[in-house]
């Protein structure tokens, strides 16, 4: 009987058949599935006709410098700058990165961005592989 009195009904047997069925692993079970994530595959823009783009002129109004080095002590940018001034103009530019003082040894203005890349790659072949190409 259940608590109102009324006589408890059993449940009407089911039967099923189930053919060319797959059970999931236990372990599949527990896992709930996850959404599925948008991924952005890159930020650059579509590809645009390469017809329709107009190259700019290499040598564009300018300065451009080469820095060799930079050093603590103002003597060993000194000692550089004297070194590879048969090369190009060259000068101690104080400057700062941080809270740090350095003597960075510039060469230039070199002339054209041609020039410019010329003395670099003369530059680095002298050991010289840290030296950058600065435009102004």
């Amino acid at each position: 009987m259940t608590p109102t009195g009324a006589p408890a009904q059993t449940p009407p047997e089911v039967s099923v058949n189930v053919t060319n069925a797959t059970v999931p692993p236990a372990s599949a079970a527990l896992v709930a599935p996850q959404p599925a994530i948008p991924v952005q595959l890159s930020s650059a823009p579509a590809p645009t006709d390469t017809g329709k783009i107009k190259p700019l002129p290499v040598d564009l109004p300018a300065q451009f410098f080469i820095q060799t080095g930079a050093f603590k002590k103002t003597a060993d940018a000194d000692t550089l700058r004297d070194k590879l001034t048969a090369l190009a103009p060259a000068k101690v530019v104080p400057t700062r990165l941080g809270a740090d003082d350095f003597n960075a040894v510039l060469l230039g203005p070199i002339q054209t961005m041609n020039d410019a890349q010329r003395l670099l790659k003369q530059i680095t072949g002298m050991g010289y592989s840290d030296a950058v190409l600065i435009i102004e």
